[in-house]
């Protein structure tokens, strides 16, 4: 397959992933979890917050992933659409 319609068929599967509710209940509870575990340590807890805030972008970055995943499709299907177009103009 190439990576146009990997690229699309990729954005559709994180688009159902991030429209799923259940996901994003998840991923809410989960980022909630870990800032109030921030919130309820000790200050003196040095490594702790470091772990936690490591956590947190971790978390971050997955969703920015599948965000990327789903705008790297859109930009794939929008080449796509101007390909079938400008074959389309040199068709007549």
């Amino acid at each position: 397959m190439d990576t146009t319609k990997t690229d699309i068929a990729r954005a559709g599967r994180a688009q159902e992933i991030l429209d799923n509710p259940e996901f994003k209940a998840a991923c809410d509870d989960i980022e909630q979890g870990i800032v109030d575990r921030w919130k309820a340590s000790s200050i003196n807890d040095k490594e702790g917050q470091i772990y936690l805030k490591l956590m947190l972008k971790i978390h971050g970055d997955f969703i920015g992933t599948l965000k990327r995943r789903l705008d790297n499709g859109k930009m794939a299907d929008i080449k796509v659409d101007r390909q079938n177009k400008i074959a389309g103009i040199f068709q007549r």
